[in-house]
């Protein structure tokens, strides 16, 4: 079994509420590259966020959420670092560049085993050879995120570290071959986000990395620094790649550069400092993804400070902080369905008893009324409805012993070989139909309608279900079916050991009618006649235990392929949701509901606060389980397409749970409490719909906190300039929460 990683707290996915996503930003393509594996993993981070809290193309219409307009490309010569990336349903890198290949580390050298093992200069040789598939891949990249739009702003955000090999060797060649990209474009700006030194360090345990991670970075640095001011240095980027592209530019890198420390500006190292970094830059990079974001101002002030610089250095950088103060949205959503599928799980089981089994058997075939045990009261069953009219006795031959005389016995012998064909007729018709699956009385359309009213039961369930047809189970419906052909193949059997006895005494009976006399012509007649009767009943029931035996065998071949194409696939979709749910359980009753990096999210709301429980339990109450499951798997079987991929199965559930009502679509189970703004879920926790009390509880309880939380990522050191940094302070409050951005609004006038 496995978890569905869209609906697993632990994960970063869950309930998600479209009603409770971001909305993107309007008329902007977002291009995020990582490089290395630093760069890799932030991107990753920020996927993650992507899919959990912004709404998918297309809204609640989307089968699978996609971001067109918003695009990740993960450049790494560790192939097991991209290749893990390959598939976006699972939050992961939707382009990758692998910077690998034999041929690349035959030029690099025997010396070369695994990516750039730390090495700047392999690092930057490996992109060299890749250049042009990097810049191609970009250009369409681009130019596919821009379909649907109208002259869009362009927006290259580039993240990497400084201390490894891919990163620190290629952030250079590959900004500017960004800016090559998009030098036609208009309305574009640049990002980079740098990862410094020591944040690498406090993520890595081998002494021997510890040792040139800090080497490589002031290499990287020292690069950086001078192109960051290359125009006032005079001086200018100019490289040939591999097929004589030459790129030659004389501004810098990038038009924002942010470097980013395991320390904050009072040079306190951040406890899981490579996890907080990430969270800080995704959480940070999240603003310009869902409205349009302007650094004019920092702009401003690092203008105004470049005027009273004393030294050679550039101090034209950004360094960011954030912390996060979060209304657990998502995992209340969760909460609700975990709790649901906790009571699935208490009841029901998954094995059926060899009674079950009977049971539906008896459901599909039917039973005939006898005191015969139940394996032959099936039997007895389904061979009366493949006999139908068959069944019914031969019409006796009314001629005379003269008539037969004049006329010879071939219309007498015609007449009973005729009903037999005729009765032959009407078993193929009927096995034909009894094997028809578009036939709603067909055998196997029932058991598809038994096994609904099965598999919707709360106390059975697709697992139950599945059970019971598959074969690899104790007792199952192939043993039933295996024990009646067994049952046919032995009165087959013993119908052909009285077959040469029939046929002889026939013959006997003609020879007899054919060497007649007046005397005994009546007796030859009546004895003649009985055997051709005798004989044709006898061929007869042989074809019907033959086609019996034809029904028999395809309709556990049918069952078979339905088993394990369809009631088998139904039947671990339906574990995976236990178990991911069941995960749930066991994340939400550990409380952990917030980021597990310390410091950086808190939320406003404990799920168990008293009031919340109170709220959330009565919302509980409004439904039933057992109306619930049987809603749920029957969304489910309606769109089997949905079963190709967790995403689609996570969108389905989740729509099922909190989505919005449709022409052909019901409101989701809790859709009204989902609904609920963060304004709605305060007042719950608060007691008070007072906005003023709520808002200076929040201000009292949490702002300073959360301000303190975020101090910049950058440690600047006082013995070597005492100035000081030019800060620019910012607060996202959502839409609509009055009593956030009064608490907000108070707090910075303080």
């Amino acid at each position: 079994m496995a978890i569905i990683n869209n609906l697993a707290l632990s994960m970063g996915g869950g309930i998600i509420s479209l009603k409770q996503q971001a909305k993107q930003a309007e008329n902007t393509v977002s291009i995020l590259i990582g490089l290395g594996g630093t760069g890799v993993d932030c991107i990753r981070e920020i996927k993650t966020q992507v899919y959990s809290r912004i709404e998918p193309d297309g809204g609640e219409d989307a089968t699978v959420a996609r971001y067109r307009h918003i695009r990740f490309l993960g450049v790494d010569a560790d192939n097991a670092n991209v290749s893990q990336d390959a598939n976006p349903e699972d939050k992961k890198i939707a382009e990758t560049l692998s910077l690998s290949g034999d041929e690349v580390f035959t030029l690099a050298g025997s010396g070369v085993k695994f990516g750039a093992d730390g090495v700047r200069q392999v690092g930057r040789f490996l992109l060299m050879s890749k250049a042009a598939d990097f810049m191609t891949k970009l250009q369409n990249l681009i130019s596919d995120a821009k379909i649907g739009l109208q002259s869009p702003e362009v927006v290259v955000h580039i993240f990497s570290g400084m201390g490894g090999g891919t990163g620190s060797g290629t952030f250079l060649d590959v900004c500017y071959m960004v800016r090559e990209v998009i030098k036609n474009e208009k309305g574009t700006y640049m990002c980079g986000y740098f990862f410094l030194p020591d944040v690498n360090v406090a993520h890595v345990r081998s002494n021997r990395v510890k040792d040139y991670i800090p080497l490589n970075g002031y290499a990287a640095m020292q690069e950086l620094d001078y192109c960051i001011n290359i125009e006032k240095n005079h001086g200018k980027f100019r490289q040939e790649y591999t097929g004589g592209m030459l790129i030659d530019w004389d501004r810098a890198p990038v038009d924002y550069c942010h470097l980013i420390s395991a320390q904050d500006n009072n040079g306190n190292v951040r406890q899981d400092a490579y996890n907080y970094a990430m969270k800080v830059t995704s959480e940070y990079v999240f603003e310009f993804l869902v409205k349009t974001a302007h650094l004019n101002s920092e702009k401003v002030k690092i203008g105004e400070l470049e005027k009273d610089k004393k030294y050679g250095y550039f101090i034209n950088y950004l360094s960011i902080g954030a912390s996060s103060a979060v209304v657990p949205l998502k995992e209340i959503n969760t909460y609700l369905a975990t709790r649901l599928f906790d009571r699935f799980s208490e009841v029901g089981k998954d094995i059926p008893s060899e009674n079950d089994v009977w049971s539906f058997a008896v459901g599909v075939f039917s039973e005939t009324n006898s005191d015969k045990d139940i394996q032959s009261r099936v039997y007895d069953a389904i061979y009366a409805t493949l006999q139908g009219y068959a069944k019914n006795s031969y019409t006796q031959w009314d001629g005379t012993a003269k008539q037969m005389e004049k006329n010879g016995d071939q219309e007498m012998v015609y007449f009973y070989e005729g009903q037999t064909a005729e009765k032959e007729g009407i078993l193929a018709k009927n096995r034909a139909g009894l094997l028809d699956s578009k036939n709603n009385e067909s055998l196997i359309s029932k058991v598809k309608r038994i096994m609904k009213t099965v598999i919707t039961d709360i106390n059975r369930g697709p697992v139950f279900g599945y059970n019971i047809l598959n074969g690899a189970n104790e007792f199952s419906m192939d043993n039933v079916i295996s024990g009646l052909i067994t049952i046919n193949t032995e009165k087959l059997n013993s119908l052909r050991a009285h077959a040469k006895g029939k046929e002889d005494a026939w013959n006997d009976a003609k020879k007899g009618w054919d060497d007649h006399s007046l005397i005994n012509r009546g007796d030859r007649y009546d004895t003649y006649v009985n055997k051709t009767y005798d004989l044709e009943q006898q061929k007869y029931l042989e074809k019907s235990y033959m086609y019996m035996d034809m029904l028999l065998n395809s309709v556990r071949l049918q069952i078979r392929n339905m088993s394990t194409g369809y009631y088998s696939v139904l039947s671990q979709i339906f574990k995976n949701l236990r178990e991911t749910f069941k995960d749930n359980s066991s994340v939400l009753a550990n409380g952990i509901i917030v980021d597990e990096v310390k410091g950086f999210e808190k939320s406003l709301i404990d799920i168990n606060d008293p009031n919340m429980q109170q709220a959330l339990v009565s919302e509980l109450r409004k439904v039933a389980p057992n109306e619930v499951f049987q809603k749920l798997i029957e969304v489910l079987l309606k769109d089997e397409e949905t079963w190709k991929s967790g995403a689609q199965i996570a969108r389905v559930v989740t729509e099922f749970f909190v989505g919005e009502m449709k022409e052909n679509r019901e409101a989701g189970i809790f859709h009204d409490f989902a609904d609920k703004t963060i304004e709605n879920f305060l007042e719950i926790v608060y007691d008070t719909d007072d906005k003023d009390k709520i808002a200076e509880k929040i201000k009292n309880g949490w702002l300073s906190d959360l301000h303190s939380s975020a101090a910049p990522l950058v440690y600047k050191d006082n013995k070597v300039y005492e100035g000081t940094i030019a800060t620019l302070c910012r607060m996202s409050v959502p839409i609509g929460a009055l009593s956030l951005k009064k608490a907000a609004d108070e707090y910075i006038q303080v």
